[in-house]
């Protein structure tokens, strides 16, 4: 048997080694080994991502593009414009794609019904990403993701550098994905093995599993796959993550791997079905060995769900776990550093918490202006959704959680366990008390000394981080197209004192040199190194702009443009703010207002006494209820009017709403969102126009109105360079 097999491979390694050399076109079909020609073809895809530029389908069958450069969407500039799919690989077995760089595509590689895929040394990045609406100001929640349903592809919607779907035992090795949106997306996809591959600074997700179970996650670099952060002022993550485990996947290994600064390091979520009828899960995972820190929000969420969390080393994070519904969980030997809180469980049951280390320094910059910390918190709520399907048929209660062996030191609260019954912390060193609420029954019987010493975790044992980089949450830096890159210089505000301005400049070694300043005088440093920090007087703090040239490595933009080494790159920091009044007016209606199909009955609700009236200097609400006590949460009509002064020039106007607007300008209408059809999908829509406006006082007004349940309102215009 070992013959026979040794001499497959040999034949398969000849047939590769004397394949035929050809050069991509579209609508080529590939069905036996083939060496490509190296060079780039700029290709666009057909619009449907069924149709690719190039089909593969066929069985033991190696491609080595030998760094051929695969470019779509020529006539498009901006990210999220990229259209079609590069490559689609069907219904075969044994295929080897080597060297292939694919960029400016929606999806660049497509996999299906698709067994032993090798996916090997492959770059693709600088696909498709969504431009984001959030600002370093406030947070837009149209940026936020929804990964809820993928069983009739939904997902692609997202685009993916990698997407496979009914694809097993495939091995994905040393490829490269950074600035799109999603690396590797998979749907019901076992028993495949995903390592040594750097999958960072994406704005969804470094990996996504879909019912897909049995996988091994190893060694990866999936470090800044983050949205919806600006340290300090929000950082919710926008259901971003380094790793998603989402629907009923089970028995996956996560280990070895680096998952920094991503919006939840890892997403486990027992899936839509688990939350309808209470069954399944994602359940049995091995979580081992792996580096969580800095998350916005979690470095671990497992929820509704069972697994092994073990030897993670989690620094800096909102929650170093979130654990609600957790059962059967055992949380062993993890080093926790600096969380907020360090392990978060509402209505866990029988979980294992032990020989774990906590420890907390109060000048831990989380970026939310707390001291406070804590290390274990338990808990049930007296009231759960009732739009929840679980809790009819599971019992909910927190109840039988064991806390033992762990050290915590420098913890405010080191355990904090309320409405949980029949569990226990014993035999931990602490060196400030436990605390239970009165009616748990909880034994707690631990060791309490004055001043407890946590061993130090070996950083050492962690993947290194990616070139250029610095850690810690202020270092992650969000802009329309996602997260900054440390491959190009920028200048980051970082303190303010009066009118000295304080920027850190982050970025490959080099120099920098003043090349235009408004309203700024550079106060100092001397020298001009980059990495450093400056200080400017500024002004005016409403219009400013500081412009340096920068001089020293090779640059890589966010878009995957370069600059060689030693020629000149801009960058800059501005701020300019168009101020003025919104007259904001509500106005009650009831569940016959059908402003769709009767507009003009809206006039006609609109040109009356309004039920509520404010002034703001800003439109950017959301409304879980009443937007005003007055008006009712459910059918009402908003309407928002303002005049400001803008210079002669190209402006964006932008709005996210649920439901229907429409934006008029000097009472031209320029954005017409008033379909309620557009408002019942998961993702809630953001509009943008572009107008070419000349110097003067423009008048704009903004009408819209809100049927049921949630609802929102965001509107931003700003000056196009």
């Amino acid at each position: 048997m070992r013959k026979i097999t040794f001499l497959f491979l040999l034949s398969f390694a000849f047939k590769a080694a004397f394949a035929q050399t050809i050069e991509l076109k579209k609508d080529l079909v590939i069905s036996s080994s083939v060496n490509v020609i190296a060079k780039e073809y700029k290709i666009a895809a057909d619009t449907s991502l069924n149709k690719p530029v190039i089909l593969i389908e066929g069985n033991n069958i190696t491609v080595d593009f030998k760094k051929a450069v695969l470019t779509g969407s020529t006539g498009k500039l901006s990210p999220d414009e990229f259209y079609g799919t590069a490559i689609i690989i069907r219904n075969s077995k044994n295929v080897t794609i080597k060297n292939l760089f694919a960029r400016g595509y929606k999806i660049a590689v497509r996999v299906e019904n698709t067994d032993g895929l090798h996916l090997e040394n492959c770059d693709f990045s600088y696909n498709y990403r969504q431009h984001l609406n959030s600002t370093p100001e406030y947070e837009d929640i149209s940026d936020w993701l929804s990964h809820h349903h993928n069983e009739k592809d939904e997902w692609l919607r997202y685009g993916a550098a990698i997407y496979m779907r009914n694809c097993n035992n495939s091995v994905i090795s040393n490829c490269t994905v950074t600035n799109g949106q999603n690396a590797l997306m998979m749907t019901d996809c076992n028993n495949n093995i995903i390592k040594q591959n750097f999958f960072c600074f994406n704005s969804g997700l470094g990996i996504g599993m879909y019912r897909s179970s049995n996988n091994q996650i190893i060694s990866n670099n999936l470090d800044w796959n983050v949205r919806g952060y600006s340290h300090g002022v929000y950082q919710r993550g926008q259901d971003s993550a380094g790793i998603l485990i989402y629907e009923q996947s089970n028995d996956n290994l996560i280990q070895y791997n680096s998952v920094t600064h991503s919006g939840d390091g890892l997403f486990l979520w027992a899936g839509q079905t688990t939350m309808d009828n209470g069954q399944g899960g994602c359940n049995g995972n091995k979580i081992i060995h792996n580096d969580f820190s800095f998350a916005p929000t979690n470095g671990i969420e497992v929820t509704f769900s069972s697994n092994i969390i073990e030897q993670n080393y989690i620094e800096g994070c909102t929650h170093g776990i979130w654990g609600g519904y957790s059962y059967n969980t055992a949380i062993d030997k993890n080093y926790f550093i600096n969380n907020r809180i360090a392990i978060a469980i509402e209505h866990g049951q029988h979980n294992n918490i032990q020989q774990n280390v906590f420890a907390f320094d109060s000048t831990a910059d989380l970026g939310d202006k707390t001291k406070t910390s804590s290390g274990i918190r338990l808990w049930a709520n007296p009231v759960e959704p009732s739009d929840w399907g679980y809790p009819k048929y599971r019992d909910t209660r927190s109840v039988y959680t064991s806390v033992t062996e762990n050290i915590f030191s420098g913890i405010d609260v080191p355990v904090d366990i309320k409405q949980t019954d029949s569990s226990e912390a014993i035999n931990n060193i602490s060196d400030k008390a436990f605390k239970k609420d009165s009616i748990s029954n909880v034994v707690l019987n631990n060791e309490i000394k004055q001043k407890v010493t946590a061993y130090i975790f070996n950083k050492n044992t962690l993947l290194p981080a990616p070139k250029n980089s610095s850690r810690g949450r202020k270092y992650i830096l969000v802009n329309e197209w996602g997260p900054f890159d440390f491959n190009s210089p920028q200048l980051v505000l970082r303190k303010q004192d009066g009118d000295v301005y304080e920027f850190e400049i982050l970025g490959p070694a080099g120099k920098w040199a003043v090349h235009q300043l408004k309203n700024a005088v550079i106060k100092e440093p001397q020298q001009h190194h980059v990495p450093g920090t400056i200080k400017a007087i500024i002004t005016n703090k409403n219009d400013y702009a500081v412009v340096l040239s920068y001089k020293g490595e090779k640059v890589v933009d966010q878009f995957g443009h370069t600059t060689d080494k030693g020629q000149p790159y801009l960058f800059s920091s501005s701020y300019q703010q168009q101020t003025s009044l919104w007259n904001v007016a509500w106005f009650n209606a009831d569940s016959s207002l059908n402003p769709y199909a009767h507009y003009e009955a809206y006039k006609q609700l609109v040109s009356g006494k309004p039920t509520a009236t404010g002034r703001f200097d800003h439109i950017r609400f959301n409304w879980w209820g009443k937007p005003v006590k007055e008006v009712t949460e459910d059918y009402f009509a908003t309407v928002a009017e303002t005049d400001v002064n803008l210079e002669k020039g190209k402006y964006e106007l932008g709005i996210t709403s649920d439901d229907g607007v429409k934006i008029f300008v000097d009472g031209t209408l320029v954005i017409d969102a008033w379909n309620p059809a557009l408002f019942q999908q998961a993702d809630l829509p953001h509009f943008r126009k572009e107008l070419q406006l000349n110097a003067g006082t423009h008048h704009i007004r903004i009408e819209h109105y809100e049927l049921t349940g949630f609802s929102c309102l965001t509107f931003s215009l700003k000056k196009k360079a």
